[in-house]
């Protein structure tokens, strides 16, 4: 089912929208930096498409996967700039900022963790668990 196909769903998605979007745009732009400027409406946009492919069949975790989507794509640009971790800020921030049904866990920050939804409810897990260590040899050149 597609998530535009059905009332319900939509005004679901347009309340998520309505609750993240706008605080969590106004913090990056008075607290964040970024190394190459990004517009707020290229990082909605980017929140567009990664949301489109992951609600494709999976509308009964809206909010993880929007969480997920919103902190990808507003706050993955974000790096070490003069000094100041603002990827480590943001994820403090945030976890601070967004006492709801959908928390991440204290370990690390929110960058360290993807949903995963193949159990009865959807859950953040660490990326580590999902991707395999790769050991580069630097003396191999490129």
């Amino acid at each position: 089912m597609n998530y535009s196909d059905n009332a319900e769903n939509s005004k679901n998605l347009q309340a998520l929208f309505d609750r993240y979007v706008d605080g969590t745009l106004k913090y990056i732009k008075r607290f964040c930096k970024f190394l190459v400027p990004v517009t707020e409406m290229s990082m909605v946009m980017t929140l567009c498409k990664i949301l489109k492919p992951l609600l494709e069949n999976n509308m009964k975790n809206l909010e993880y996967i929007f969480v997920y989507s919103i902190c990808w794509s507003l706050a993955g640009g974000l790096t070490e700039k003069d000094g100041t971790d603002y990827r480590k800020e943001f994820s403090t921030w945030w976890k601070a900022e967004w006492k709801t049904s959908v928390k991440f866990p204290p370990k690390g920050t929110i960058f360290d963790y993807y949903v995963d939804t193949t159990g009865e409810s959807p859950k953040f897990d660490e990326w580590g668990k999902k991707v395999q260590t790769l050991d580069f040899d630097t003396s191999l050149g490129h």
